[in-house]
């Protein structure tokens, strides 16, 4: 009988090991997709966020034309309401840019750590597969 269970737990530990390497390798390709995937989201965001910049500063650019349109009609296009205005303008362009501007950052960092958590899962699964073959090899019985 002896021979017999030495042959069955050496498959075992032969089939445990094989296990233990694919599902590392499966994680490891899991992980590397993933990552791919943030830095293809990450690109999206990017693209995404310089096209609202163009918007943001077209808008802007359309509302000081309009308002030195109607400055200009009333004849104040010299005074202080103009100026005034104008500036309310640049600043309503540049804080909905820094708007932007501090999403894109966000997204990134979201993004960043996406590829950690991937990072992560595949070293636990890798991990849980090296359990399992000590598990096996413990399991043994050479009696």
């Amino acid at each position: 009988m002896f021979p017999f269970a030495l042959l069955f737990g050496a498959i075992g530990a032969v089939a445990s090991v094989a296990g233990a390497v694919v599902s590392a390798q499966g994680s490891a390709q899991a992980a590397q997709a993933s990552k791919e995937q943030e830095k293809l989201r990450a690109q999206q965001v990017e693209l995404e966020s310089e096209r609202q910049r163009r918007q943001v500063i077209r808008n802007g650019l359309k509302a000081r034309s309009l308002a030195l349109t109607n400055a200009t009609a009333d004849g104040a296009q010299f005074g202080s309401g103009f100026a005034g205005g104008t500036s309310q303008i640049a600043n309503k362009t540049a804080e909905n840019t820094l708007g932007i501007n501090q999403a894109e950052s966000i997204s990134k960092g979201i993004f960043a750590n996406q590829g950690k958590i991937a990072d992560a899962e595949s070293l636990a699964a890798f991990g849980q597969g090296m359990s399992s073959f000590g598990s096996t090899i413990s399991g043994i019985n050479f009696q």
